[in-house]
């Protein structure tokens, strides 16, 4: 959890960065940031349900984390739609972010969830 944070912070802080030397404009600096926070939220999700679950019975884990899968991938899904449909962002940079973030935080689950995998020798 402190990856994600530490992560999520030094993200925020290059962005805002670009954007204070005026690299980037006000459109594109929104729009990572809500690509971002959508892909941290993600994550946070999916690390409190592993958390929650790594301790129960088989069943109850596989239910935990392949249907919160489904269900966080639904809210993504739906997130997504909105943000592109509602807000006035750079599309293209949204998406650009989002997809970055998503692959990067997606590696850092596999990753968490081999750790524990080898400290517990499942």
């Amino acid at each position: 959890m402190k990856f994600l944070v530490g992560f999520f912070l030094l993200s925020f802080i290059f962005l805002f960065s670009l954007f204070s030397f005026k690299i980037i404009d006000e459109y594109a600096f929104t729009s990572a940031c809500y690509g971002i926070g959508l892909n941290v939220i993600n994550s946070i999700l999916a690390l409190s349900l592993f958390d929650l679950s790594k301790n129960k019975n088989t069943q109850i884990f596989i239910i935990a984390n392949l249907g919160g899968i489904g269900i966080r991938l639904f809210f993504l899904l739906i997130t997504l739609i909105i943000v592109i449909k509602f807000l006035i962002i750079d599309t293209y940079a949204f998406i650009l972010v989002f997809f970055i973030f998503y692959f990067i935080l997606l590696i850092f689950e596999i990753w968490y969830f081999s750790k524990f995998k080898k400290k517990n020798n499942i």
